[in-house]
């Protein structure tokens, strides 16, 4: 799953996408994309709405780690 456009809205579906259970159950997914990005955005999230359900970017398997 990439995340797109750093400057769009691809992190944020992403980390909400990912914290959905059926999701995991489903499917095995590697993220492309910025590692830094996506923990920025998830610290940000997590700012607005610290009851939000999102993955946790240090627990995501990301393409070329």
């Amino acid at each position: 799953m990439t995340i797109g456009d750093p400057a769009g809205i691809g992190a944020e579906v992403v980390l909400k996408a990912l914290a959905d259970p059926t999701i995991s159950a489903l499917c095995e997914v590697t993220v492309v994309g910025s590692r830094s990005l996506l923990q920025a955005t998830y610290e940000h999230l997590q700012q607005l709405n610290p009851n939000i359900a999102l993955a946790d970017p240090a627990q995501l398997e990301l393409a070329g780690d």
